[in-house]
């Protein structure tokens, strides 16, 4: 957000999952996670870093529906600086003074605990494949911040961060052996709050040979309330295990007299380590 300000807007997450499976455990996994978060914002460097872990259980409950119920819970760190700050308390009357005090805080950091859980349910076609059989759809909702953990940083104050929830469908329609038309929508309410999104893209299929694979992705989100905020489009690069997506967020309300219609880019890479396992050891997911 250069256009808006000169500050440093940043927001990092990095994840890692695992699947285990157990023999004695028909249809159904387990999986388990790490999650790091880090966003910074302004010139108070107001920053909040999440460290959590994550857990999940899917259980096929017919041919073709699935449930997966997951949670997390996090340590979280609030906090700021002030050595770029500046108080009404530093004018002497005629002009600013750096040599006056600052004001003074009980603490500039905290720590608290985060609590989340969620559902999902997946319908997809009997014999779905990842290469073959492609079409599927999610849906499902999740409840952030279950203990409204305190937000501030006064000694006794009783700030509260509120419950956030989400729900969300996203879906793949497999069109032909070559192309994907893929649609997606959640919407995110906290307090007064509220962030509708709604997506489309097409993913082309360059090559589907197992071990091989190569996929291309373009489209289009839009962010909106009463009328709108964003249009965000967004490209993905499929290559074997690897994923790269880019999006960029083009503002069309009335914030684009500040942002000139020049928002923000992100960048997210995945890889999926998929190594060999003895066949006797091997069991398919069946969640495609």
């Amino acid at each position: 957000w250069q256009s808006v300000s000169e500050l440093d807007f940043l927001t990092f997450s990095a994840a890692v999952e695992r699947k285990f499976y157990m023999e004695n455990l028909k249809n159904s996994y387990f999986t388990a996670g790490l999650i790091l978060d880090y966003d910074q914002a302004g010139t108070s460097q107001l920053s909040r870093t999440n460290v959590g872990v994550s857990g999940s259980y899917s259980l096929q409950l017919s041919p073709v529906f699935f449930m997966t119920a997951g949670a997390h819970v996090g340590v979280s760190q609030r906090a700021f600086k002030t050595i770029d700050l500046t108080f009404d308390q530093q004018f002497n009357g005629e002009q600013f003074d750096p040599n006056i005090a600052k004001e003074g805080f009980n603490r500039t950091s905290l720590l608290n605990v985060d609590v989340s859980t969620g559902l999902n349910f997946r319908l997809q076609p009997q014999g779905a494949h990842p290469i073959n059989k492609r079409t599927k759809l999610d849906f499902g909702l999740g409840v952030f911040h279950l203990n409204e953990p305190r937000e501030g940083f006064e000694l006794g104050s009783d700030i509260r961060l509120n419950q956030r929830y989400s729900a969300y469908a996203m879906g793949t329609l497999m069109l032909s052996n070559t192309f994907d038309f893929i649609a997606r929508g959640s919407v995110q309410l906290q307090g007064s709050y509220q962030e509708n999104i709604v997506s489309g893209s097409g993913k082309i299929h360059i090559n589907r040979q197992p071990t091989q694979e190569l996929a291309f992705v373009l489209g289009s989100s839009y962010r909106f309330d009463n009328f709108g905020d964003a249009i965000i489009p967004h490209v993905e690069f499929h290559w074997k295990q690897w994923l790269l997506g880019l999006n960029y967020d083009v503002n069309i309300s009335e914030f684009k007299a500040a942002s000139g219609r020049q928002g923000g880019i992100e960048v997210a890479v995945r890889y999926i380590f998929a190594p060999l396992q003895p066949a006797e050891k091997t069991k398919a997911c069946p969640i495609i």
